[in-house]
């Protein structure tokens, strides 16, 4: 399914990836197409909060503090 390999006989026909291709980040996008395996944000990864870091390693998508930065006094402005 895209990745060039019959469904009949791909391992994994759901799975865009070629069979001895890894996604070693688990973003979805394929080590040999991806422009950083090491970053699990593709270039489509929703960023929810507006922090600069995507949800999938956001640990709260929802608060738009990124987790390197504190809002002291609580009024969303760092």
């Amino acid at each position: 399914m895209g990745d060039g390999i019959c469904d009949t006989v791909d391992p994994d026909p759901s799975d865009p990836c070629i069979p001895d291709n890894t996604d070693a980040d688990g973003d979805g996008v394929c080590d040999t197409i991806d422009p950083d395996p090491t970053d699990p944000c593709n270039p489509t990864s929703a960023d929810t909060d507006g922090d600069g870091v995507c949800d999938a390693i956001d640990p709260d998508p929802s608060d738009p503090c990124s987790p390197d930065a504190t809002d002291a006094d609580g009024d969303g402005v760092l």
